[in-house]
């Protein structure tokens, strides 16, 4: 990515997949992309059967509604508005975490035990909120 220039020189805001080398460069700042987020909990809740992944999808789509109404009049929401979109998101979270339990190490294997898609898509939400 050096060689090609693509963040080398770039000193804004990436938004991006979570692709994990761009976190190699840490003199920008970072933004996940909810397009991405959507398409994954859209994934997640058909092939998984998740709820909890329609249920984000909704809330990041309010809050991005909220956002849009706001955004003519102010910067930025209340603080009470952002407290009840992250108690929310918390909420929902902490369910998909319930019904998605980290795995279990087998007596005996090595290694890392490989984690469902549902909880990675858990875990980076959560990590990166």
């Amino acid at each position: 990515m050096d060689v090609m220039g693509i963040l080398a020189e770039f000193d804004g805001v990436a938004m991006h997949d979570h692709w994990a080398p761009y976190f190699n460069y840490t003199d920008v700042t970072h933004a996940l992309c909810n397009a991405h987020h959507l398409r994954d909990l859209t994934f997640e809740h058909v092939q998984y059967e998740q709820d909890w992944a329609e249920e984000m999808s909704q809330c990041l789509l309010d809050i991005k509604k909220e956002v849009d109404q706001a955004r003519p009049y102010k910067d930025e929401l209340d603080p009470d508005t952002i407290k009840e979109f992250e108690d929310r998101f918390d909420k929902i979270i902490e369910e998909g975490l319930e019904l998605n339990p980290p795995p279990q190490k087998e007596p005996g294997k090595r290694g890392r035990v490989k984690q469902s898609p549902p909880k990675n898509l858990l875990d980076r939400l959560k990590g990166y909120k």
